[in-house]
């Protein structure tokens, strides 16, 4: 199961009906999204078909899929660096 942008914003809605202060409810939201694109990234390496994760996250375009897959110059760097070439 992944989580989506709808599940998330629900549960915010949960945190302050809990009485949750707004930056706990911030703090909390923004945890739970970095984990969804922990799964979202996990689940590229598994699926490697970014339009049919894109259908199962629920995103309606593979553009917000792809901004939750994308990899940063630093990871880039370190596998460059395992390649152990002269750049």
């Amino acid at each position: 199961m992944f989580i989506t942008g709808t599940e998330l914003t629900a549960f915010a809605a949960v945190l302050r009906t809990q009485g949750h202060g707004p930056a706990t409810v911030v703090k909390y939201h923004r945890e739970a999204a970095a984990f969804a694109a922990w799964l979202g990234e996990k689940a590229l390496t598994a699926e490697r078909d970014l339009a049919r994760l894109a259908d199962i996250l629920g995103h309606a375009s593979v553009d917000t899929t792809r901004i939750y897959t994308l990899e940063t110059g630093l990871t880039w760097r370190r596998k460059l660096d395992k390649l152990n070439l002269l750049l």
